[in-house]
């Protein structure tokens, strides 16, 4: 096929044209008309009877039903019968845009000359030779009824055009000239062949519609392309989608076995508090214990130090006190001895703090009047 991969420069229009007969019904000609890069091949021609009172459009809808042209431009060439063509001679040297103006003018007046209404017509016109120029005009409802036709019918008519009596030979000469040499059969196809002409070139009398796209894009291929980047940016999206869930999920892992961790550690750190408020309790308990307890083994060794040793003094009870001090109670045989005892607690004063005090003291009586009974405190 002709083009690029993305534009298509083949084109295929089918050409029609009605040849009507003296019994009214007449026939159908059909020529499919390709154009690839300037050159034009007829590829096929085909004949329907026009009878049973169905209209061109009909006839041509179900002529395409079986041959596969619904999808395809259409172009019809009116008959003879319907136009009006006139000749006219114009300078040569006139421009493309001022010929065509001046033609129309010069058709124009020749309709109003004729008691027509010029603006129901619609016209056209083409330079044969130097300076002949040919004229056609159709009424604008008839071509708007033929267009009509072919739109009920699902078919896309691309342009209406006439063919002048007496120009087939010249036409096919310049088909010739072209490329596309027709055959005495195919001549006789000239009428759908000029239709189909007319809207692949910016050539004949077309009287309705436009020329077809130089380049026509390739829809199938255009969505088939689109498809497919579409497929590839969903799946770019969706494997960075991948790798940011799978990061994710990681992470949500790795987040997890932290807080399992931080669980465990959790636990153990209450566990471990439970603990060192139970041994702080028992510490308590101890130290509460401990607190009221006097260290009778330290008193002990203490008042056994030689330098507490005093002669004549000795020592019968120990007591503890409520106040908590130890009660001292003993006896001497003189009050010097008694002071030397009492003076002897200062080389302890690390365990004897405060020095023993004195309460009470009195002389013996009895068996004991010869000695001296006292009672001391000391604080540790």
């Amino acid at each position: 096929m002709g083009g690029s991969w993305l534009w298509e420069e083949r084109r295929r229009v089918i050409g029609i044209a009605h040849i009507p007969s003296e019994r009214g019904d007449g026939r159908v000609l059909f020529a499919e008309l390709l154009a690839e890069h300037g050159t034009l091949v007829l590829v096929r021609t085909a004949v329907e009877r026009l009878d049973g009172g169905l209209t061109l459009a009909e006839a041509a809808a179900m002529r395409a039903q079986r041959e596969g042209w619904y999808g395809l431009d259409f172009a019809v060439c009116l008959p003879a019968e319907q136009v009006r063509f006139y000749e006219t001679e114009l300078p040569p040297h006139m421009e493309a845009a001022e010929w065509r103006e001046a033609a129309h003018w010069e058709l124009d007046a020749r309709l109003t000359d004729e008691g027509l209404e010029a603006d129901a017509y619609a016209m056209a016109c083409q330079r044969e030779g130097t300076g002949r120029v040919v004229l056609a005009a159709a009424e604008r409802d008839l071509l708007a009824r033929l267009a009509e036709d072919f739109r009920e019918q699902g078919l896309s008519l691309r342009g209406i055009t006439a063919l002048p009596p007496g120009i087939a030979a010249s036409m096919a000469a310049s088909l010739d000239w072209q490329g596309l040499a027709l055959t005495e059969a195919q001549r006789a196809f000239m009428p759908a062949i000029a239709a189909a002409k007319s809207v692949l070139q910016e050539d004949g009398l077309r009287l309705w519609g436009s020329a077809v796209q130089g380049r026509r894009l390739r829809c199938r291929r255009l969505a088939a392309l689109c498809c497919i980047v579409t497929f590839l940016v969903l799946l770019a999206a969706s494997f960075f989608d991948m790798r940011a869930y799978l990061e994710a999920k990681r992470d949500y892992q790795h987040e997890e076995q932290a807080f399992l961790l931080l669980q465990r550690e959790e636990k153990s750190m209450q566990l471990t508090g439970r603990l060192q408020q139970k041994i702080r309790a028992r510490d308590a308990k101890a130290a509460a214990v401990m607190g009221a307890a006097v260290p009778w083994y330290s008193v002990m060794v203490h008042l056994g130090r030689p330098e507490l040793q005093t002669e004549g003094v000795w020592i019968r009870s120990i007591l503890l006190r409520s106040d908590k001090k130890v009660e001292l109670c003993g006896a001497a045989l003189s009050y010097a001895a008694l002071s030397v005892f009492l003076q002897s607690f200062e080389a302890d004063r690390a365990f004897f703090p405060q020095g023993p005090v004195l309460e009470a003291s009195e002389e013996g009586k009895d068996a004991e009047k010869n000695s001296i009974a006292f009672r001391i405190s000391v604080g540790i």
